[in-house]
């Protein structure tokens, strides 16, 4: 088994489960202990897939759901279940003040928030679309009910992450 690493993301998600989510539940000792094929990865989710797939590991975790999907249409020999709850993934775009093309910048925003650009985004399976655009693989997104998704605000993240680097430090570092 191997996993990700990310300060962002790893602690939360691994132990959201338990003890009011707050780092101290039964996931602990799991993520905090690497016994043989256990392997904690200082490596992007994509890669942790790319390796599942090479052989290295028979079971991956905190990886991006349409990742693997996207390799199994390529013939891939690989696939993903639902974890309940899963962490969702609130995707953001922004133009930095010191963007050399401001406006460009802002176009390129405002294409990647219209119809089109969330429907070239579900096309290229990719399940973070809007509700109002109809996912290509409708498996993939949080429906409630079989696979749900545990969303958090900006406002959340960035009240949280002082504590989670602090977990993610003391367990991964």
């Amino acid at each position: 088994m191997a996993w990700a690493t990310h300060a962002t993301s790893s602690a939360r998600s691994a132990h959201r489960r338990g003890a009011g989510g707050d780092g101290r539940s039964a996931g602990r000792p799991i993520c905090a202990s690497s016994p043989s094929g256990h392997h904690q990865l200082g490596v992007s989710a994509r890669t942790v897939v790319d390796q599942s797939i090479a052989g290295e590991y028979p079971l991956v975790l905190q990886i991006f759901n349409h990742q693997p999907v996207i390799s199994a249409r390529r013939g891939a020999p690989i696939d993903w279940i639902p974890m309940n709850p899963a962490m969702a993934v609130l995707s953001v775009a922004g133009v930095t003040k010191a963007a050399p093309h401001p406006s460009a910048a802002k176009l390129l925003v405002d294409f990647f928030i219209s119809d089109e650009g969330q429907k070239l985004f579900r096309d290229a399976i990719i399940s973070r679309s809007p509700p109002d655009v109809p996912p290509r693989d409708p498996a993939l997104r949080p429906d409630g009910k079989s696979f749900r998704g545990l969303f958090f605000s900006p406002e959340e993240t960035d009240a949280a992450m002082p504590h989670w680097l602090d977990v993610y430090n003391e367990i991964f570092r």
